[in-house]
């Protein structure tokens, strides 16, 4: 491609060394003799893709490597005819059965990605040998263009619905390039006022142009998206409520709210709100008129609960809690404690008869002997 060369101006000389910066050249198109400085390619260029290279080249004093220069060095890629010239378009072209000769179906035009020509390019439209006898010819409009023209009449869609018609396009480089592309045209039904209304393969067209074929698959596609969109907007939901619910669980468990003010007793219906565990951050004011409509509706409760238990046959007495403050007197009745009292039967119970157990028995006849009422050994 091309050589840079760069010398030391103190006494010295020191050696050069060159390498290219490697933020330059990302992609490592060129290379470079650290030595010489002389740049080469590593792969082929092509201009159509990048038409110049910006590489920056570095110079190193091999005796003081804090001693460095740079360059930047521009590449030009020249063009060459390498590329054939092919359709402008993604052609859809169709014709009616009734259509008359010499009717124009369709205007071809090219593109070539190389530079052109002095003048502009110049194309050459031509159809092949296997479709000159073809119901079509092809007409050089001399403006790089070319009109498809019916050649003859009698078409009929359930005999041949579809056309493929070759044509081979040449630019006018040095060396000259040409490719075959292929025309699809299809033959519709059309009624008087040439308006298709079935095209390939019984594709029925609407009123708006569009085949029964395209409609369905629109039709399918919105459903689809419809489908997804549903689907999402419920997952999303569900995920919602799931971390709403787990927040909430989160909000009860393991917190400690510490008060200061003594409750009132069962009595108190104005104690502290239990809902401030649940909403921490949250500032809970309950008004007067609040409390009162919460209190009226549990008495409420509370009196059509004892009106169903008050007329309700089946249900057994109700419990009932006394609380006494008054401490009664002595009772005229005697103690009704076993501890302090002998039964007629104790009184008269002997255990004389542990003696005549044996040896084993013999402390405990001991024991017993000497109580009172007890036998006499």
């Amino acid at each position: 491609v091309g050589s840079v060369s760069a010398q030391d101006p103190d006494m010295s000389n020191s050696p050069i060394r060159y390498s290219i910066e490697s933020r330059s050249d990302l992609e490592r198109f060129f290379s470079i003799d650290s030595l010489s400085g002389l740049i080469r390619t590593n792969r082929p260029l092509d201009r159509e893709e990048c038409v110049v290279h910006n590489i920056t080249v570095i110079a190193t004093e091999t005796m003081d490597l804090s001693q460095v220069g740079t360059v930047v060095v521009l590449i030009s890629v020249t063009d060459v005819n390498d590329n054939a010239p092919r359709f402008a378009l993604d052609y859809q072209t169709s014709v009616c059965e009734n259509a008359r000769p010499g009717k124009v179906v369709e205007t071809l035009s090219a593109v070539d990605p190389d530079e052109p020509e002095p003048g502009g390019h110049h194309f050459l439209f031509q159809l092949t040998a296997d479709a000159a006898a073809n119901h079509f010819m092809l007409r050089d409009n001399n403006d790089n263009t070319a009109s498809v023209v019916m050649q003859q009449a009698g078409f009929l869609q359930r005999d041949k619905s579809v056309y493929f018609l070759p044509v081979v396009i040449s630019d006018g480089g040095r060396p000259s390039l040409s490719s075959t592309n292929t025309l699809t045209i299809t033959i519709c039904s059309c009624n008087l006022q040439g308006r298709r209304l079935r095209c390939r393969h019984g594709a029925t067209l609407d009123s708006d142009g569009l085949s029964t074929t395209s409609t369905v698959g629109l039709t399918c596609m919105l459903s689809f998206l419809g489908i997804v969109m549903v689907t999402t907007v419920t997952r999303w939901r569900r995920k919602r409520g799931e971390t709403r619910t787990m927040d909430e669980e989160q909000d009860v468990r393991e917190n400690i709210v510490r008060c200061d003010n003594e409750g009132g007793g069962e009595e108190d219906t104005g104690a502290f709100d239990m809902l401030t565990l649940r909403h921490l951050n949250q500032m809970n004011f309950i008004t007067p008129t609040d409390s009162r409509l919460r209190n009226k509706l549990l008495q409420e409760f509370i009196r059509d609960r004892l009106l169903e238990a008050d007329h309700d046959l089946t249900a057994p007495p109700p419990d009932s809690l006394h609380t006494y403050t008054i401490e009664g007197g002595d009772s005229a009745a005697d103690s009704l404690s076993s501890l302090d009292s002998l039964t007629s039967l104790e009184s008269e119970q002997s255990y004389t008869f542990l003696r005549e157990w044996g040896s084993r028995f013999k402390k405990l006849a001991e024991l017993y002997e000497h109580r009172p009422g007890a036998g006499v050994a």
